[in-house]
Order: structure tokens, then C-alpha cells, then sequence
């Protein structure tokens, strides 16, 4: 059997058309079964929010315009226990200004409990926090302070979306 040049021109070219059409299919099918979120954690679960880690995945993923519901259920830090600093509830040191120098989030008071979802916005939540989602992302919570080497305690916190 002879093959002539343009046929296997052709047959070349089809058989690399027919990988690359494979390839970016299956590239395509990978890409979103990876990058889908993955299950979050079942609303109204509680988590705990250390004093001295910076932000801590709470496992819940919240669709813009969510209702996102935080609520402090238990616990209690410091943003400075060895100087004499009291242990807080998420409504952090009320005597301090909305502005300390330490603050993670300014116009929420130092040592109070912020989020944000996905690195994005952050917001003040305090004990009780309740509203829409401005985006999609994951929840993620911390203290309102820069300075975590010396904070101790832990928050315990409901987070549910409706």
C-alpha cells in the first residue's frame, strides 16, 4: 500500500486536531471539577477563632446575597493578657478608639472579631452579625489585631448563611 504525501499531510494533521480537541476537553473537565468549592462546612456550624493566629478558614462558602449570620456562642481573649489586658467577648476593648494603630480593620474597635470572605472587604462583626453577602467567597475570621505574639483565648462562633 502506498501512501502518497498529501494524505499523510492530512492524516497528521487530524490525528494532532483530534489530541488537542481531547487534550483541552479533558484539561477543561479538570479545571472545574478542581477549582469548584468544596463542600462548606454545614450551616450553623460552630468554629473556633483563635486570638493569636491571623485569619482562619471558618469552611463556609457564601453566594453573594446570602444572609451571613455570625454569632459569638461562647469563649473569651486577649489582646494582651501578660500586660494586664481583661479577657473580651468579640466585641473587643470598647474603651479603645475605632482607630488604634494595631488595628487589622480601622473603624471597629481593637480586639473585636472581623471577617472578610475569600481575602476580600473586611468587615466588623463583633458579638452578633447579620447581613447580605456583597460577594461569593469563603469565610474567613480573625481579631481585630496585628500584634498576635502576645493575644491568648479563643472565640467560639455559629456561622450560618440563609
Amino acid at each position: 500500500m502506498r501512501i502518497d504525501r498529501q494524505n499523510l499531510v492530512f492524516f497528521l494533521l487530524g490525528a494532532a486536531l483530534t489530541g488537542l480537541v481531547c487534550a483541552v476537553g479533558a484539561a477543561g473537565f479538570a479545571a472545574g471539577w478542581l477549582l469548584k468549592p468544596a463542600p462548606s462546612a454545614p450551616t450553623g456550624a460552630i468554629v473556633e477563632v483563635r486570638a493569636d493566629r491571623g485569619w482562619q478558614h471558618a469552611g463556609l462558602w457564601v453566594q453573594a446575597g446570602d444572609l451571613l449570620v455570625i454569632t459569638q456562642v461562647g469563649g473569651s481573649w486577649s489582646e494582651c493578657p501578660d500586660y494586664g489586658c481583661p479577657f473580651r467577648d468579640g466585641d473587643g476593648n470598647l474603651e479603645s478608639g475605632l482607630n488604634q494603630d494595631n488595628n487589622v480593620l480601622t473603624g471597629c474597635h481593637h480586639a473585636a472579631l472581623i471577617g472578610r470572605l475569600s481575602a476580600y472587604e473586611m468587615f466588623c462583626i463583633g458579638k452578633e452579625y447579620a447581613a447580605p453577602a456583597l460577594r461569593s467567597g469563603w469565610l474567613e475570621l480573625r481579631i481585630n489585631d496585628n500584634a498576635l505574639d502576645d493575644n491568648a483565648g479563643i472565640l467560639y462562633v455559629r456561622v450560618e448563611r440563609r
